[in-house]
């Protein structure tokens, strides 16, 4: 159990989707080690209640997260989204996720990420883009981002 509510562990349990979760105090979510080729619109809002705090989404396979896949997890702080093959992040995904803090990314193939693709996370502090085959960044990338500290390098 994490503090105030409970770790759902659906990690290397053959998943090809998000799954729906029983519990409506579930803050941690874990589903390592599945097969879901992408986060799609509304994926999570469907399946998991809005409580989620930390997400932790690694070795997935997950190429494509489209726009509105976060929606209504708006006390989400720490999703973690490593090894898990994305290519692409659509602008704006991540514009109604205020409350995230920390934004983990490495170990992936993105090659470009769009100039609005934080667009709103007004309360980041780390964004972790390590191990990716970045080609760049825009230079008004983390414009707006009143609270990042730290970026990481771009191996």
């Amino acid at each position: 159990m994490t503090q105030g509510g409970y770790h759902d562990d659906c990690s290397s349990i053959s998943l090809n989707n998000i799954p729906s979760l029983q519990r409506t105090d579930v803050r941690e979510l874990v589903i390592n080690d599945n097969s879901i080729p992408s986060l799609q619109n509304d994926n999570f809002i469907l399946r998991v209640q809005t409580d989620l705090e930390e997400l932790h989404v690694l070795r997935c396979e997950v190429e494509t997260i489209q726009l509105g896949a976060f929606n209504g997890l708006i006390k989400l702080t720490h999703p973690s989204l490593s090894r898990i093959e994305i290519r692409e992040i659509i602008p704006r995904t991540s514009e109604k996720m205020s409350s995230l803090v920390y934004l983990v990314l490495g170990d992936n193939i993105i090659e470009h990420l769009e100039v609005d693709v934080v667009y709103g996370l007004v309360n980041l502090k780390q964004i972790y883009l390590e191990e990716n085959i970045l080609l760049g960044l825009h230079p008004d990338m983390f414009v707006g981002l009143p609270k990042l500290w730290s970026t990481s390098s771009l191996n």
